[in-house]
């Protein structure tokens, strides 16, 4: 059998439908391509997490992650193209390599989003010890810088009696020493007179006298002279001075002498026999005394130096006190002395001169008056003087009190017109610097700490602690950060 041989030739519609074919699968290609050329793969292939890092790609995991959704959401749209298309035409074969190639470079992408991840949380780490090591060193370096104690404190002070010697110069005159302050110096003469009691004695002899109440408990009265004997119980003899009659059941008090006068005779209180009476009446009529006996002695008074002495002191005194009154304010000084001298004292005794025997005399002086007037402060800056010379190197702080000023006139040069005193005063002295606290003693201490130790320390008086900042109550680490203050 025959069998014709029949070429096969396409049709025109089916050659329309291949062209369709063609175009649909061109165009899908080339998609495919500029979705391809989108993606500069060797750019991610080469470069490193961490240079994305480093060139500040911070948006490149969100970049991978939207590019695998595109590709994939352009692989399926593909795919899903011309389902009328054979999966054997090489369209097809075409369409399902670039694809594929699509889902390896989105795979691709994936391992390099991990690394920059890990990298990236690698650096945040780093980041936050770096940031938290310098807050604590920020911390540490304002604790010993900002932190500070001061220890206000007030030194003990020690009284302290002193004196000083000073020269009171007049108004015309120039200091002739350091100790010389600038006053007024005014000589005033006074006169004035006074009697006064003699009080030499010249011994004539002695008496004890006294008093004793003579009792009669006899039924008859008695009567007693004058010189009637009394003996004591210790056997001392006395005699009544005058005559006297003691009535029965009555008493008298009567006075009395001894018999031999002496110191020893002025006897205590006792009882006393009447031996010149009956020895059967003497039990009823004795005598009592009840005060103990005075001994004297019996002279004449004469007028003794000390007796001028003496009148002539009184008198100088009256002088001052009438000058005083005479001359009322004080030139314009707080301290105003006093003074008259031995050497220009005119003394007269009226009508009597020492040694003469009488019971008193009258003295008449005539003399003059010194007034020396100066300020108290000019002895207190040189009071404060010698007290910082005394001190040395130490600084220390004193404090005069004024009310305790005490003055004294030495002497009185006429001829320089100078006048020279003594001053006690008392001065409390207080060390103005801080070596009595070792502030070493003090680092890291708390505040009940630092006070017990202050409180031990016995040149301090009181103090006052401040902390800085106020809230820590703890003294800083350096020895430096720790101030002493004296006030």
């Amino acid at each position: 059998m025959t069998l014709s041989k029949k070429s096969h030739k396409p049709t025109k519609s089916h050659k329309t439908n291949q062209a369709t074919h063609s175009r649909g699968a061109n165009s899908e290609s080339d998609a495919a391509k500029k979705l391809l050329s989108m993606v500069d793969r060797p750019q991610l292939e080469k470069t490193s997490p961490a240079e994305n890092v480093a060139s500040g790609a911070a948006p490149l995991n969100d970049s991978f992650d939207s590019r695998k959704q595109f590709f994939q959401m352009m692989s399926q749209q593909i795919g899903q193209a011309k389902p009328g298309v054979s999966a054997d035409t090489p369209q097809a074969s075409h369409e399902s390599s670039e694809i594929d190639e699509l889902d390896k470079l989105v795979e691709s992408a994936e391992p390099n989003n991990a690394v920059v991840n890990r990298s990236v949380n690698t650096y945040r780490k780093l980041a936050f010890r770096f940031i938290a090591l310098a807050c604590v060193l920020v911390l540490v370096v304002l604790y010993f810088v900002m932190v500070k104690l001061t220890v206000v404190v007030s030194p003990s002070k020690q009284t302290v009696n002193e004196s000083l010697i000073v020269d009171v110069y007049g108004i015309n005159q120039t200091a002739s020493s350091d100790r010389s302050l600038k006053g007024n110096i005014t000589r005033i003469e006074a006169e004035e007179s006074g009697v006064y009691q003699s009080s030499g004695a010249e011994v004539k002899g002695e008496e004890v006298s006294g008093q004793v109440k003579i009792i009669n408990n006899y039924s008859k009265s008695q009567s007693l002279v004058a010189t009637t004997r009394l003996l004591s119980a210790d056997n001392k003899l006395f005699r009544l001075k005058d005559s006297v009659i003691v009535p029965a059941g009555a008493s008298v008090v009567v006075d009395i002498y001894a018999d031999k006068a002496g110191a020893d005779m002025a006897i205590a209180p006792t009882k006393f026999t009447i031996p010149g009476l009956w020895s059967g009446i003497q039990d009823k009529i004795y005598g009592e005394s009840s005060a103990t006996f005075a001994y004297s002695t019996i002279s004449d008074k004469y007028i003794a130096q000390a007796d001028v002495d003496k009148a002539t002191q009184e008198l100088n005194n009256l002088l001052i006190k009438k000058v005083k009154e005479k001359v009322g304010a004080k030139n314009g000084y707080d301290q105003v002395l006093y003074q008259t001298s031995a050497e220009t004292a005119q003394i007269e005794l009226v009508d009597a001169k020492v040694g003469d025997k009488k019971d008193q005399f009258t003295v008449k002086i005539k003399n003059i008056v010194n007034v020396i007037s100066f300020s108290s402060d000019d002895v207190i800056k040189i009071a404060q003087q010698k007290l910082a010379v005394a001190a040395g190197s130490d600084q220390t702080s004193a404090e005069i009190d004024r009310a305790n000023l005490v003055y004294q006139l030495e002497s009185y040069n006429s001829e320089s017109n100078i006048a020279t005193l003594k001053v006690d005063f008392i001065s409390r002295i207080a060390s103005t610097n801080s070596e009595f606290i070792d502030k070493s003693k003090l680092v890291n201490l708390n505040q009940t700490q630092i006070e017990t130790y202050l409180k031990g320390v016995k040149e301090i008086d009181s103090f006052e602690l401040h902390f800085f900042p106020t809230f820590l109550k703890r003294a800083p680490a350096l020895v430096d950060r720790i101030y002493v203050e004296v006030k």
